[in-house]
């Protein structure tokens, strides 16, 4: 890690630290932890759990801390990072799909030791190194005008008010997470999805920006509230904002505006008592104006891209895409065989079924453009072997 001053942050901050970065159990398409998140209207199955925790064990193994891994996880993976030079961190197994294992194991641990993802309604608050409340309120969509002015209007409309208004506009569900829960309403013909899209959910609608970039900048707050910047990167997004994957640019500043405006942002989330990573999601319209579209507090894709860049940029590039895909394999060193013949570095990846994993992958470029190409080469490689098969 390049950044010195970053890199004793971190390891002051997680010494004799717990990662534990499973998503949410799941009950009827809702989670069961305090408060409901809707990440996405089915839910998540266990393929797309065990890849999502997996992504942050490099997280772990570079900042000290000890990392909650998945039984089901393939070791493959681990070994492949080993390969690259990565540390071993103190690892702490639990099976993913018996929340009394991980409950008893994360409930037994130190006061404030642990870093979650996301709130967990059955685990104590007092193991918790942010209050679980903190977390929440943090990362709920609709309160973002309580940190900053840099954000779209909001307002609350009843479903037959939306279905009166004049299209462009955004409807967002109170919480979520990249992109789910977001649905952007560029026609008259889309107001009738509405319906189904909400679900009953809590939701706002908020003003469409028309953007000529989509930034994402990340942060790190530390134990003793000191900010530091850690990366940042060109989102890529749906029509209809759904959250595809992120260009991580290792070998560009942001302009100073934009980062006046995340330091700003995250200076107000470090006074309420919050220590840990800080995404923000950031559009810029045609005037060069800011807004502040979505709150990620916590780790994201990106951070583990920005903390290896120096085992990643000599291998891959200082323009570094990170993605999502599922790809049949017989085995999960084919998988990991597979994207490095592409091209590509494995990130992490589940345990397959029936042959099918889920895995999230980095390719790289000479710049944006390239990166992101040569991740969508793959991705239609993979889709004409599956056709093929």
């Amino acid at each position: 890690m390049k950044n010195i001053k970053l890199e004793k942050a971190l390891k002051e901050t997680f010494n004799s630290a717990y990662f534990f970065t499973k998503y949410p159990e799941l009950k009827n398409n809702k989670d069961t932890g305090n408060p409901v998140f809707p990440f996405v209207e089915n839910g998540y199955d266990s393929q797309t759990i065990v890849s999502e925790t997996m992504r942050f064990f490099p997280v772990a193994a570079l900042t000290g801390g000890s990392f909650f891994m998945p039984s089901q996880a393939p070791i493959e993976q681990v070994e492949s990072w080993l390969d690259l030079g990565l540390p071993i961190p103190d690892v702490q197994i639990y099976d993913n799909d018996d929340p009394q294992d991980y409950t008893k194991k994360v409930n037994a641990l130190a006061s404030k030791s642990l870093h979650l993802l996301h709130p967990f309604s059955n685990f104590s608050s007092e193991v918790c190194a942010v209050n679980p409340q903190l977390l929440l309120e943090l990362n709920t969509k609709s309160s973002l005008p309580n940190l900053t002015e840099h954000t779209p209007k909001k307002k609350k409309a009843t479903l037959q008010e939306m279905l009166a208004m004049q299209p462009p506009f955004v409807v967002k569900k109170t919480t979520g997470s990249s992109g789910d829960g977001v649905k952007i309403i560029k026609r008259p013909s889309q107001l009738s999805e509405l319906e189904s899209f909400l679900n009953g959910s809590e939701f706002f609608v908020e003003d469409y920006i028309d953007y000529v970039h989509n930034h994402s900048l990340q942060f790190f707050v530390d134990s003793k509230g000191e900010i530091h910047y850690i990366g940042y990167g060109e989102q890529n997004t749906t029509e209809e904002g759904e959250y595809l994957g992120l260009v991580c640019m290792l070998n560009k500043t942001p302009a100073k505006g934009l980062l006046n405006v995340g330091e700003k942002t995250c200076a107000e989330i470090a006074a309420r008592g919050y220590k840990g990573f800080v995404g923000l999601d950031i559009l810029e319209d045609d005037e060069g104006k800011y807004h502040i579209i979505d709150p990620n507090i916590r780790c994201t894709a990106a951070t583990p891209v920005y903390l290896l860049q120096e085992i990643l940029v000599p291998i891959l590039s200082a323009y570094i895409y990170v993605g999502s895909g599922k790809m049949q394999a017989e085995n999960p060193s084919k998988v990991i065989e597979n994207i490095k013949n592409a091209g590509g570095v494995m990130l992490s990846m589940s345990h397959g079924i029936h042959g099918q994993y889920k895995f999230f992958g980095m390719f790289g470029g000479s710049d944006c453009k390239e990166a992101l190409q040569n991740w969508q080469i793959f991705q239609q490689q993979l889709k004409t072997e599956n056709e093929i098969k």
